[in-house]
């Protein structure tokens, strides 16, 4: 009778305990998520916002001088390079 309430205690406590444990973790977890975060994002702000003020805005006022052919060039050639199209000759070795 006694095995039988001690297994009756471990059968309700043990997962109660695994549970404690792992909102613990995770509790710190998120914490160390949320201060480096926080740490990568300061220092990016303060060069965005010093950046700022060294922008010429007159270079931003024709953003075609030259036309539109050497944009769809490097939109194909960007194209090309990520579908894997240069990958197909490696099984025939070629």
């Amino acid at each position: 009778m006694e095995d039988e309430e001690n297994l009756g205690f471990s059968c309700c406590h043990l997962p109660l305990a695994i549970h404690s444990s792992q909102y613990v973790g995770v509790m710190w977890g998120v914490l160390y998520a949320i201060i480096t975060t926080v740490g990568k994002l300061i220092p990016l702000l303060l060069f965005a916002a010093v950046g700022l003020f060294f922008v010429n805005f007159q270079n931003f006022s024709n953003p075609f001088p030259f036309g539109c052919t050497a944009i769809g060039l490097a939109m194909s050639l960007g194209f090309f390079s990520f579908t894997g199209f240069e990958a197909v000759v490696v099984p025939s070795a070629e």
